[in-house]
């Protein structure tokens, strides 16, 4: 299952280019590359994010805006600002680091190199107040205990409503055939029961 895994990811999508721009660089075996700092920038604080804002919806669009950056760079990781950002949502940073190549890619989930601590979706970590004093498994890295017990919880909760899941779709599709759906439960009590 992992080769095919790896050779699915390995693949890369078909994405309609312009006859004028030049192909991705090839990057030469990992065992030749030097370890260097991340290149690009940010810009200045309050310029930089609606500069790149700007070239990413307007000007250039996405797949310009970043073939543009790897060419600028010579690299398929770099510092960049992505929306949303400044000035239309405060409060949320849009400095990033792209990563744009698959080998680069599987590095982020590489426990010894990335951590993973109260991190989901970039720097916002919600109060603990909100889930009852508790650090849910999504904030939880990989390494610690609790990260475990909460996965091993939430797998038997998906396992444990798959088929309500299936029976919610057949209830669905009735529904759109038919235009109304009459539901008939005889004993409403038991899913309470333990």
């Amino acid at each position: 299952m992992s080769l095919t895994m790896s050779s699915r990811m390995s693949i890369s999508p078909g994405v309609p280019s312009a006859q004028d721009e030049s192909p991705l660089p090839s990057s030469p075996p990992p065992t030749t590359l030097p370890l260097r700092t991340i290149p690009g920038s940010y810009g200045w604080p309050l310029l930089g994010p609606i500069s790149d804002r700007l070239d990413y919806f307007w000007f250039q669009g996405p797949e310009k805006f970043f073939r543009k950056r790897i060419e600028k760079y010579k690299s398929t990781v770099f510092r960049t600002n992505v929306p949303p950002s400044f000035p239309f949502f405060r409060n949320v940073n849009p400095n990033v680091v792209a990563v744009l190549d698959t080998k680069s890619f599987a590095h982020l989930f590489d426990m010894e190199i990335v951590e993973k601590r109260n991190v989901l979706v970039g720097d916002f970590v919600p109060s603990v107040k909100f889930t009852g004093d508790v650090r849910v498994c999504a904030y939880l890295d990989t390494s610690e205990p609790e990260h475990s017990k909460g996965l091993d919880i939430t797998l038997d909760l998906e396992v444990g409503v798959s088929g309500e899941v299936i029976f919610l779709r057949v209830l669905k599709m009735v529904l759109l055939q038919r235009g109304k759906l009459k539901l008939n439960f005889p004993d409403l009590s038991l899913p309470f029961h333990a």
